[in-house]
């Protein structure tokens, strides 16, 4: 399954933003070099005309409850970085790393407003609650907005949600393949944080 950054998938996907001058994140398979095993579990931001802005690979892996990401999927240690758009600053995580704070914060201490969440969340026993909770968390903690994109059908429930710096979900999706749709407004992150005063926002007063 896994291909090449330069593969036939992700040239249709750059040409698709290019055509309609879309900003695009998605994830992917990517091989490397000719190992026929194992991939990186890769996101890569596409801008809207059609360039690679950012690849990231996941680095958390998935190595629990029946399920060993270790066996196919390669651990890459990253350079978290934001991406700076006329939308706002973007952070990449993916799918498992919602369980890890310090990723977020890393992101939010580079000034990102958005973060980017493309997950292949398994269903089972009261992942659809952490799945929320976690994306609300990673809101609420940031005071910043979270799109927290999950795979559906098969072993996959959906639940593909949009969160504000307050943790309101302002968009969700259900069990089936959907497009949600949110306005973003950049200015609720400062009013959200004169209310709510985190400790980012401390540091950043500091800086």
């Amino acid at each position: 399954m896994a291909e090449s950054i330069d593969s036939p998938f992700i040239t249709c996907i750059a040409e698709a933003a290019r055509e309609n001058k879309i900003y695009v994140i998605c994830g992917t398979l990517e091989t490397k070099n000719n190992d026929r095993k194992c991939a990186y579990n890769t996101t890569v931001f596409i801008d809207r005309y059609g360039q690679i802005l950012h690849t990231y690979r996941k680095h958390h892996l998935f190595d629990t409850l029946n399920e060993k990401e270790f066996d196919t999927i390669i651990s890459r240690e990253n350079q978290f970085q934001v991406v700076n758009t006329e939308f706002g600053n973007i952070g990449l995580m993916a799918c498992y790393e919602l369980m890890f704070p310090e990723i977020s914060r890393q992101l939010v201490m580079q000034e990102a407003d958005i973060l980017f969440v493309p997950a292949g969340w398994f269903a089972g026993a009261l992942k659809e609650a952490h799945w929320e909770i976690l994306i609300r968390a990673r809101a609420i903690e940031n005071t910043v907005f979270v799109c927290g994109s999950n795979l559906v059908g098969n072993i996959f429930f959906g639940r593909s949600m949009i969160v504000d710096p307050m943790g309101v979900i302002t968009a969700s999706g259900g069990e089936e393949e959907t497009l949600i749709l949110s306005n973003i407004d950049l200015k609720r992150i400062h009013r959200v944080r004169e209310k709510l005063p985190s400790v980012l926002t401390l540091i950043l007063n500091l800086m």
